[in-house]
């Protein structure tokens, strides 16, 4: 029989039970897709190579320490180690930014870069059209102000018109020629961020200042790495020597050495940041996929089983067993294959329901398409669930005595133990996705539930950065005051402020400071993070003031300074004492106490929720310098949708050069923080739900057939003088010690395996009780109630129609 001939065949025999063949192609396509899915992420942030020349050659520079490794660097490193290195074929800096773009007087942030001249030429990148920047064309040489744009911004921006080239536009105030567009598929050095525009770096500012810059070298085909780290070693050691004045103990703690890190894949931003929670994903949805597989596997047991007459025919025929094992074989892989086109479709979906959860990725960023490592892949995954679910029924196969059942007429109850083996195989791999969804589920409810120090309800923030926009000084405070006044006159706002650093930020302005009279044990307690603020800052986030006053607008220039300190500040630096009416300093330098401390606030939440409270100290916006980049901030009831596009109307009718970013209420900015946490808990209850529920449909055909076949002996039974409820207790004994073996198995699994979870859990630990007592509950519930209809069913078997099967 040729292979169309197989897939009729298949076809017709699946078309006899669709109802069967939809449950089978739903459970591949949904197990399928969600590997497919998560694998696509992984694949996308982990492990796909950067579309440039030879990536494998390419490294990062790090330099490291006691205190670990460090991916920042300076100007002036690169240009040693390029004009010295003699194991390397190039290298380049480059620093991700954001930059403010102004084409015919509309301005706008775009994610940017500012890179070396040599950028392009050592990654091997060409342009769709035009040039690309030149070592010539760095701001410290000729300054040459040339910009590069990505065929993305130049389709969006310029709706592709070609006489793009030799345009100018304005970036960060200064006038920039474009250049040049680069192709499609390139999107820089970080997968899940696109890069808009590229512009020369200035090698002139702050040339030996370390900044979070990074420095990239390719490797030269004839020399080792161990080579190279030793060379750039001894270079890095006669840089420090000759340009950096560094303390011992600075030296000790991040300028030792210099190290490599593989970046064939892109920078490791996104890697470090969402490449645990995503692999753990993939470990789970795997487990899924074994599950289905086990579930389908049953299936596809009891439709052989209901086949053997058929089977048995076939055989008495003159077909091999062989020739019939292929078949029942064929037939398991032709419906995996389908259910994993259908798995491609979900995956489509999928990945940008997993997308959706990370917020500084956007699905066009990643380029996720049905690519060959995603085609390969399904292909596989459909292959082998093919394989493991067919492996049953070929079994049975195996076992039919065609000649015993002819001369009977009946069929063999065959299979039973293999039917008991998948249910406990099903039950324990629930087991395991149950107890880690609650572990999850119970991190994010225990981060939830951590007091955060302020009110997140009803606060929208909108951040303005006046850098490069020629406002500054006098200037910028005078346009800092008349925002305020006017995002206080909106409608429904009760309070408004603004500030450098709003909660769960993640902003950091640690600065030096001093308290007359008192010595600090050691020089970490000198240092203090400064959050300047403008008035009703307490009153707009909710934080609590514990004792004294809050900033207000009476705070300025005229005034003495005056100063917030938070609850952790006034614990450590002023214990059992009334911190209000000290004075401190801020800043170096200081030593008169220039500054009162007026009032106390409750400690809150500034990095994540995770992140213990800093020491924080406020001070008044209005007697400071002001601050080039701040964030605007709303308390009001109601529709915040509504109020965010009122606010930016009125900062671009004030500031029209300036544009307003990152606009998002202070609740989504709180979720932000528990993106990982969001992820597990998610989609681990998902999974787990699902495969409660196929665990349910296993044990529900597992004993509907096991009643089936056991119909005639509970007859006899009954005939014999057993009672109803002697035979509901036999079956349910059966059932429970199926279900406790099944789940002793996949607790002992899950308590092996949950130790690797520690670092993702919170308040919670992975051997705690409780979770696997309510798992140990949820279980045996749903196989209680998987199994009622067949053991009720047991029950009102007439022993007179069962006995005549005999």
């Amino acid at each position: 029989m040729g292979i169309l001939k197989e897939i009729q065949y298949s076809v017709r025999t699946f078309a006899r039970t669709p109802l069967l063949a939809a449950a089978i192609l739903l459970s591949l396509a949904l197990g399928i897709g969600a590997n497919t899915a998560v694998f696509s992420l992984v694949d996308a942030l982990m492990f796909r190579a950067l579309p440039v020349r030879d990536p494998s050659t390419l490294f990062q520079v790090l330099h490291s320490g006691d205190g670990g490794s460090f991916d920042s660097s300076t100007y002036g490193l690169y240009a040693h180690l390029k004009q010295h290195a003699k194991t390397v074929a190039g290298l380049l800096q480059v620093n991700a930014t954001t930059l403010k773009v102004v084409i015919d007087g509309h301005a706008d942030v775009v994610p940017g870069q500012q890179v070396t001249g040599d950028y392009f030429n050592v990654l091997g990148v060409e342009p769709l059209f035009g040039t690309v920047i030149e070592p010539t064309d760095e701001r410290g040489s000729a300054r040459n102000h040339v910009a590069v744009l990505s065929h993305g911004y130049w389709v969006r921006r310029f709706g592709s018109r070609p006489d793009v080239l030799g345009r100018t536009i304005t970036i960060d105030q200064i006038p920039h020629t474009i250049v040049g567009v680069t192709r499609p598929e390139f999107f820089g050095l970080q997968a899940g961020r696109r890069v808009d525009v590229t512009v020369p770096i200035d090698g002139t500012d702050d040339r030996d200042f370390w900044k979070s810059r990074a420095l990239l070298v390719r490797v030269s085909p004839d020399a080792s790495r161990r080579a190279v780290v030793a060379d750039l070693n001894t270079l890095f050691v006669q840089y420090l020597a000759a340009s950096q004045r560094l303390s011992d103990r600075a030296r000790a703690h991040s300028f030792k050495r210099l190290d490599l890190a593989d970046v064939s894949s892109g920078l490791s931003e996104f890697r470090d940041r969402y490449g645990k929670p995503v692999t753990t994903l993939l470990a789970i949805v795997a487990v899924l996929l074994l599950l289905a597989c086990a579930n389908l596997a049953s299936l596809f047991l009891a439709r052989a089983a209901v086949r053997q007459w058929d089977l048995a025919v076939c055989l008495a025929l003159g077909a091999g067993r062989a020739r019939v094992a292929r078949q029942l074989l064929f037939d398991t892989l032709l419906i995996s294959i389908v259910g994993g086109a259908l798995g491609v479709l979900v995956a489509w979906w999928g990945v940008d329901l997993l997308i959706g959860f990370l917020p500084d990725v956007a699905p066009g960023d990643l380029r996720i398409r049905p690519d060959t490592n995603m085609l390969i892949f399904t292909l596989t995954a459909s292959t082998v669930t093919g394989l493991a679910i067919g492996i049953a029924p070929v079994w049975l196969a195996g076992k039919v005595d065609f000649r015993q059942m002819i001369a009977g007429g009946r069929t063999a109850a065959l299979g039973a133990g293999a039917f008991k083996a998948l249910i406990v195989v099903q039950v324990a791999l629930s087991t395991i996705l149950v107890v880690a969804a609650t572990l999850f589920t119970a991190t994010l409810s225990s981060l939830k539930s951590q007091p955060l120090g302020f009110v997140a309800d009803g606060v929208l923030l909108l951040t303005l950065d006046g850098s490069g926009t020629g406002f500054e000084h006098e200037r910028l405070a005078r346009l800092q005051r008349q925002i305020l006044e006017k995002l206080h006159g909106l409608p429904g706002v009760t309070h408004a402020t603004f500030t450098t650093i709003p909660p769960l930020s993640s902003n950091e302005d640690g600065k030096p400071f001093s308290i007359p009279g008192v010595t600090l044990p050691s020089p970490e307690d000198g240092v203090m993070q400064v959050n300047t603020v403008g008035p009703e800052f307490f009153e707009t986030f909710g934080v609590r003031i514990l004792n004294g006053r809050g900033i207000d607008a009476s705070d300025g220039s005229s005034t003495p300074q005056v100063a917030v300190v938070s609850e952790s500040v006034a614990r450590h630096y002023f214990p059992g004492v009334n911190p209000v009416g000290r004075r401190i300093d801020v800043g170096r330098g200081r030593t008169g106490g220039q500054i009162e401390i007026v009032g106390v606030a409750a400690d809150a939440r500034y990095k994540d929720v995770r992140t213990p409270t800093p020491r924080m100290i406020y001070v008044s916006a209005f007697q400071r310098s002001p601050e080039e980049q701040v964030v605007f901030a709303l308390r009001a009831a109601g529709n915040l949708g509504g109020l965010a596009r009122s606010a930016q109307r009125e900062l671009l009718s004030l500031a029209p050069a300036i544009p307003t970013t990152d606009v998002k209420t202070l609740v989504r900015q709180r979720d932000e923080r528990l993106v990982n946490e969001r992820l597990l808990a998610f989609l681990s209850l998902c999974f787990g739900a699902f495969a409660l529920v196929l665990a349910s449909i296993g044990v529900y055909g597992t004993l509907a057939y096991s009643v089936t076949l056991r119909a005639p002996e509970l007859g006899l039974r009954i005939a014999l003088g057993a009672s109803r409820a002697q035979l509901l207790l036999l079956i349910a004994r059966e059932i429970l010690t199926l279900l406790v073996v099944a789940i002793l198995l996949g607790v002992t699994a899950a308590f092996v395996t949950s130790s690797v979870l520690s670092s993702l859990l919170f308040a919670v630990r992975p051997t705690e009780p409780w979770v696997y007592s309510a798992t140990v509950a949820v279980l045996i519930s749903v196989g209680v109630l998987a199994a009622f209809v067949p053991t009720f069913r047991a029950t009102r078997v007439e022993p007179v129609e069962t006995l005549r099967w005999q």
